[in-house]
Formats: C-alpha cells, sequence, structure tokens
C-alpha cells in the first residue's frame, strides 16, 4: 500500500511542479523559503528574479509515505 500511495502521489506532485514551472512559471509553493534560509546570498542577488529562476530549476523530490493506521478503529457501527 505504501508504494501505490507513494507512486499516486508523486505523479501528483510531477504534475504540479511542471504546471507550475511551465504554465505559470511562478514559485507559489513557497520554494524560495527553502532558498531564502539555506542559501542567503544567492536569494539576494537573484530575489527579484525568483519566478523566472523557479521556471527554469531542476526541482528535486523524494516521497517517503508510511501507513501506520487503516483508519478502521472507532468507526460508526
Amino acid at each position: 500500500m505504501e508504494s501505490i500511495a507513494e507512486a499516486e502521489v508523486e505523479k501528483d506532485v510531477e504534475k504540479i511542479v511542471d504546471k507550475l514551472q511551465h504554465e505559470y512559471k511562478t514559485g507559489v509553493a513557497g520554494l524560495f523559503l527553502y532558498v531564502e534560509n539555506q542559501h542567503p546570498k544567492f536569494w539576494e542577488k537573484h530575489k527579484q528574479k525568483w519566478d523566472e529562476i523557479f521556471s527554469k530549476a531542476d526541482i528535486n523530490y523524494q516521497i517517503d509515505i508510511r501507513i501506520i493506521d487503516f483508519g478502521s478503529k472507532g468507526g460508526v457501527k
């Protein structure tokens, strides 16, 4: 179940990132916060061009889902 869920989420994330980068050409997902915090010198130099940079960037992500309960406890009878 975990690998099936991971594959589905990965497809969805891929579609969303592609749409943000190539259709909307904007980084509305808050990824700029990572750049701002982890690479402050780069951010200060390039923040005015962030949408352009984001639209051309390679975005790497990793999906890791752990199912700990299927939610069958305490259901309505």
